[in-house]
């Protein structure tokens, strides 16, 4: 059996050149060039323009078949020209480009001189009969049509065969896991999707959804990839990828600005409702967006720059209301303030730049940077059904950040190479409101059996205080480094690209930050539970994913056939970590670095096959097979073993309050049953899980070092 390192050398050898890539495919412009006795043409010169490239032409050379390919074009419009000494030139004007499919451009030349150029207008070719990718492609005058609140998501729901997004009316941008194999409808949300800007992974490490909300709007293009990828992804499930705008040769500018006030509403609120118990509605407060961008030229064909900011926010009235008693540290009851319902407010604000360099003839740099804050200045925009306002965050995620640096090099009319890395920080978890500030009081949950009309009636209700939780009270991070690098080998008729792509994802958290480390259950407003939990407890994660692959592809006359070879290789650990010490964990366990998933080894061939049906374009069959994997993520598989996962982070115990003074008067680290009545005391129950401070859970060496295919 192969070991991963001479897979690795078979893979760099076939091209005799590093192997590197895992990018998301480009465009190209593919087709055969024949005399008007329909005999082919070889050594054409083919030259395809267009004002998206900074290069302005990119050429090749038709092969002994008659056959070229022009390869890694952006989307836009296409002038494509075909020039032979002795033939009239023939230029294909209006070439649309666009996702990652291959477009067929034939041309037939007559015998004539170089100054007669024939032009040939008509439709773009429709139907990719080179490759068997099935791909949805939304192009930028649709995003700006469409009537959405500008994020992927809602692009999400264009896409056939695509389960997820948003699919309804958004008032604001959702981070939204996706899938189209069925893992989304199985429960495994995060194992499909992947998020691309420009081809670099901007999903979260945790899954397919992302914390960046992505200006769609000022995106040149955005595809779905459903089916039919070949070796630049290890996954067989759906690949979202964004291509941002680029500047020109000439200055050109956007703004846009929706709002929808409160005022432009009405209610069915009547007196009937009332009286039958609707307490309050839940109207838009406000909603809006507001973006503008400008492109053009620092130095003609030389540097272009492309900058956009967008500022959208939405407020709506939430079915809660604030709380009388919040902040009081001697209150232990909800009461209801019906003057002043609580709402739920988000915002994000952004800014980006682009600036596109052609450095030398042949040499062009891409760099990109998107700062985003989100929540910076919301009241509750991470409030949650059942909890009062007091005892949520303001739902604060910043700064998002976004860099990306790419190097791409035609290095003659066969050789194209191309470098990448980019970055993505997000931070996440609650910063403490200090309006009232509540993370040193303890929090409440109102059990509510059978009523509870002295403590504001709603069961499962929390209030009191801001703490105890991962995502309320928590400093936690989202880090993910990736970077690639490919060299494809075109000759018409036959084609090579070798990739090799790594990421390095990182899943930082600390929850339970505030002082408080105690959680009330109350019935009616009096104490039933006690939860007592460890504070500042960490619970880190990194993995890393190196990748390999090999893809050829050769087409004789209506047959394409392609197949790649890919060769992917996952494992992760955690960090030196420290539990304690804290007032329920007074001793501190220090856990030194710790491999968890090391490591998985995959190898996945994949072929397809297609056929131009009638040979004009319009009809082809298609075929592919192959071995995917799921998406490798932090958690699950690659995360059970941390083990800071096994000591846990909470134990309940029952308690009766004997002097209702709502201080547990017991020995709240002595795991065994107490009734301290006699001495003036409590009554309190032992721990929910028994006397162990830690699970007995670790990892087998069979999973530590399986396949990761989807199970």
């Amino acid at each position: 059996m192969f070991s991963p390192k001479r897979i690795a050398a078979l893979l760099c050898c076939a091209l005799f050149v590093p192997a590197a890539l895992y990018a998301q495919a480009q465009a190209s412009i593919a087709g055969t060039v024949r005399d008007t006795s329909g005999a082919v043409l070889p050594g054409v010169t083919v030259e395809a323009s267009s004002p998206e490239l900074i290069e302005k032409v990119r050429s090749a050379i038709t092969d002994a078949t008659g056959q070229y390919r022009i390869e890694n074009l952006r989307p836009g419009a296409y002038t494509v020209t075909f020039t032979l000494a002795g033939f009239s030139a023939v230029r294909r004007e209006g070439i649309e480009v666009t996702g990652s499919a291959n477009f067929t451009v034939n041309a037939d030349l007559r015998v004539g001189t170089l100054e007669e150029t024939i032009t040939v207008t008509g439709e773009s070719p429709i139907v990719d009969v080179q490759t068997a990718r099935r791909e949805s492609v939304v192009a930028r005058d649709v995003i700006t049509s469409l009537p959405t609140a500008g994020g992927y998501s809602s692009i999400l729901s264009l896409a056939p065969g695509i389960v997820g997004g948003s699919q309804d009316i958004a008032t604001g941008p959702c981070a939204c896991t996706f899938s189209a194999h069925g893992a989304l409808l199985a429960g495994r949300a995060n194992e499909e999707g992947r998020l691309l800007l420009d081809g670099l992974l901007i999903s979260v490490p945790q899954g397919s959804s992302s914390n960046y909300f992505s200006d769609s709007r000022n995106s040149q293009e955005i595809s779905v990839t459903v089916a039919g990828s070949l070796g630049e992804t290890e996954t067989g499930g759906p690949v979202l990828n964004m291509v941002p705008r680029t500047g020109g040769n000439s200055f050109t500018g956007s703004f846009y600005a929706g709002w929808g006030p409160e005022s432009l509403q009405g209610t069915n609120l009547t007196d009937e409702l009332k009286a039958a118990g609707a307490v309050a509605p839940t109207p838009l407060i406000r909603n809006y967006d507001v973006s503008a961008a400008v492109g053009g030229p620092i130095r003609q064909d030389r540097l272009w720059f492309f900058g956009a900011t967008r500022r959208q926010g939405t407020a709506q009235y939430f079915d809660m209301f604030y709380n009388k008693n919040e902040g009081n540290p001697n209150s232990w009851t909800y009461e209801p303030d019906l003057s002043h319902q609580a709402i739920q407010d988000r915002e994000n604000h952004n800014f980006s730049l682009r600036l596109t360099g052609q450095v030398t003839p042949r040499n062009k740099l891409n760099v990109f940077w998107d700062e985003q804050f989100i929540c910076k200045s919301c009241e509750n925009g991470g409030q949650a059904a059942l909890s009062a306002p007091e005892s949520r965050s303001a739902g604060d995620q910043w700064p998002v950040q976004v860099g990306q640096i790419a190097w791409t090099s035609p290095v003659n009319n066969q050789i194209l190479v191309d470098v990448a890395f980019g970055l993505y920080r997000a931070d996440w978890g609650g910063r403490q409101k200090t309006d009232p500030y509540t993370g040193d009081l303890i929090r409440m949950q109102e059990q509510c059996t059978a009523g509870c009309p002295a403590n504001g009636n709603i069961a499962g209700l929390i209030y009191r205080s801001q703490s105890v939780d991962l995502f309320i009270s928590g400093r936690n991070k989202n880090r993910i480094y990736n970077w690639r690098a490919n060299m494809a080998r075109v000759t018409g008729a036959l084609s090579f690209k070798a990739g090799y792509q790594g990421y390095l994802l990182g899943d930082i958290r600390s929850s339970n930050r505030a002082p408080n480390n105690l959680q009330y259950r109350v019935n009616n407003g009096v104490p039933n539970q006690l939860t007592m939990f460890i504070n500042n407890y960490p619970n880190d994660l990194w993995m890393r994913t190196d990748s390999l692959y090999l893809q050829g592809q050769w087409t004789r006359n209506r047959l394409t056939v392609q197949a790649a070879l890919r060769y992917d290789k996952a494992w992760s650990w955690s960090p030196v970590q420290q539990v304690g010490p804290a007032p329920f964990f007074p001793d501190p366990v220090t856990f030194p670095k710790t491999p968890l998933v090391d490591s998985f080894n995959d190898v996945g061939p994949r072929a397809s096959v297609v056929y131009d049906l009638f040979g004009n374009g319009k009809t082809a069959v298609k075929g592919t097979v192959g071995r995917y994997l799921e998406a490798a993520f932090t958690g699950r598989r690659y995360a059970f073993a941390n083990p800071t996962s096994r000591i846990p982070q909470s134990v309940a115990r029952a308690w009766t309050d004997v002097d209702r003074d709502f201080v547990a008067d017991c020995d709240l680290l002595n795991p065994n049953a107490q009734d301290l009545r006699a001495v003036g005391g409590d009554v309190c129950g032992a721990y929910a899980n028994g006397t162990s401070a830690t699970r007995t859970c670790s990892a087998t060496p069979s999973i530590r070092t399986s396949s990761t295919d989807g199970e």
